[in-house]
């Protein structure tokens, strides 16, 4: 069980470092051709595809993955999952387009962006069937196919984007927004053709339909409060989402400059700050199965293990990254996207890091182990205290107001879910192994990084993004060295 776990964890980690490294070229090439404000369209619309993600796939993957890890059934599992997603995604799509120009006009008061939305649409039904069919995977614990259509998924939108912005180039067209929702669709388009080839050729799966509406009522059932969880916290981010332009032309900037702020802080400092969180992801998606598994078996001690050591790792990522970014990132950031916001943006959210990967371990168990209702009013708790701050603050202080906010309510979300799993469920926790030790191996990582950074500013390396690159290698080292020496398994092993 728990080789499967860090091997499934492995190999999603990797594919989604890789995804996200090809997604960062692919933003900057992005940000440079559309420019910020282009990219703050597109941001704009894309609550869309997560509203259209929780109605018809949020609860329905996770059902499907909790079925197939506690099931000796899961081919039917799985059938019933993409019949009833596709049903709602069909309909969901359909809704969209004919109703493009009103969410545009009047939801999110930019009429421009309708085109987008109509194309977005089209992305619907394919999203939910790959989500589907990775849900049945992450429930098997086999971790190669969803990875693999991470990377395709990728590879395809920035090659499509890419041809499409050198032949928009050629005939002399603008190249706006829509080129990105082009690239959406065409991603999941191929990642959904690419998972479905897969199940076909999967020697242990029969399409069989012989009680599919005991199972489709089985999966209705536990996805119908999943999936209520997830709407309301998507249309509390995507009211969040539309708020942020909004308020910041309350706060004085025209409509153009708040979409290029809106454009410069979610698409490109966001992307910069989550990138180690694919391992947290990563490790999340495994998680919500294991300890489904291990409720199932009474297996307290396999629970309380792994949210300790969740707990702690969460911890250790956490100090590293915060340092990290707050050190050399915001430089590495503004140097990337061509804009100073981008590099003080991140020095800020830095912040966000030991909080965010706790939150994103913890959420995960207490829905692997029912209490979705939890994590669903602790999250939703979490939005409302950015919300309040976009509405109070962010008219005054402008997208600082709003930062404010962001750290305020990971912090909150984050400490909800420690003291409910404190309250119900026994861990294990050492201050001195997961805050004192990381917190003085990263001040002793960034200090010798440092003296080995400065003198490189009067080499030969004319390259200021090399010497960052180069200062940024030697933190993760030590860092790795430091806490690997120090940690409690090295003291048993030398015992």
């Amino acid at each position: 069980m728990k080789s499967s776990i860090i091997r499934g964890t492995f190999i999603l980690t990797v594919a989604g470092l890789i995804s996200r490294l090809i997604g960062f070229y692919y933003r900057i090439f992005l940000s440079n051709a559309i420019g910020s404000e282009g990219m703050g369209l597109y941001q704009l619309v894309l609550p869309i595809v997560g509203l259209s993600f929780a109605i018809c796939v949020g609860g329905i993957e996770t059902a499907i993955s909790k079925y197939v890890a506690t099931s000796r059934n899961s081919s039917l599992t799985l059938i019933s999952g993409i019949i009833l997603s596709c049903s709602l995604s069909i309909f969901m799509t359909f809704i969209i387009y004919i109703n493009a120009d009103y969410i545009a006009t009047n939801i999110f008061l930019n009429s421009s962006c309708s085109y987008l939305i109509r194309i977005i649409a089209f992305a619907v039904p394919f999203i939910c069937i790959e989500n589907c069919i990775n849900g049945y995977y992450y429930g098997l614990k086999k971790a190669a196919v969803p990875a693999l259509s991470q990377l395709i998924e990728q590879t395809l939108r920035v090659g499509i984007v890419y041809f499409i912005i050198a032949y928009f180039i050629s005939i002399h067209r603008p190249i706006t927004a829509i080129v990105a929702t082009y690239g959406l669709v065409a991603g999941e388009m191929a990642s959904c053709i690419f998972v479905s080839i897969t199940l076909i050729f999967r020697k242990n799966f029969n399409f069989v339909f012989n009680g599919i509406f005991m199972e489709i009522k089985k999966i209705i059932t536990m996805a119908l409060p999943l999936s209520a969880n997830r709407i309301l916290l998507t249309l509390l981010q995507g009211g969040e989402a539309i708020l942020i332009p909004a308020q910041l032309i309350v706060y004085g900037l025209n409509t153009s400059e708040a979409l290029s702020v809106y454009g410069v802080l979610t698409g490109m400092a966001f992307p910069l700050i989550l990138f180690p969180s694919t391992i947290t992801n990563s490790v999340s998606v495994f998680l919500l199965p294991t300890v489904s598994k291990a409720q199932a078996d009474n297996n307290a001690k396999k629970i309380s293990y792994t949210i300790s050591n969740s707990l702690k790792y969460s911890l250790i990522m956490g100090f590293f990254f915060t340092a990290l970014f707050i050190v050399y990132g915001g430089r590495i950031g503004a140097l990337l996207f061509h804009n100073q916001s981008v590099g003080y943006f991140v020095t800020v959210l830095a912040w966000l890091c030991p909080f965010l990967y706790i939150a994103t371990t913890l959420g995960s168990i207490l829905n692997g182990l029912g209490k979705t209702t939890i994590t669903c009013i602790q999250n939703t708790i979490g939005i409302l205290i950015r919300i309040v701050f976009l509405i109070i603050f962010v008219p005054h202080y402008g997208i600082v107001g709003y930062m404010w906010g962001l750290l305020l309510s990971q912090v909150y979300v984050c400490s909800a879910h420690i003291i409910y799993i404190i309250r119900n469920y026994k861990i294990s926790f050492n201050p001195f192994h997961s805050i004192i030790i990381p917190v003085l191996c990263v001040i002793l990582s960034i200090g010798i990084s440092l003296i080995v950074y400065f003198p490189l500013r009067e080499s030969q390396i004319s390259s200021e993004m090399i010497r960052l690159l180069i200062g940024a290698a030697v933190t993760t080292l030590l860092y790795c060295g430091f806490y690997y020496f120090n940690s409690p398994l090295m003291k048993k092993a030398k015992k």
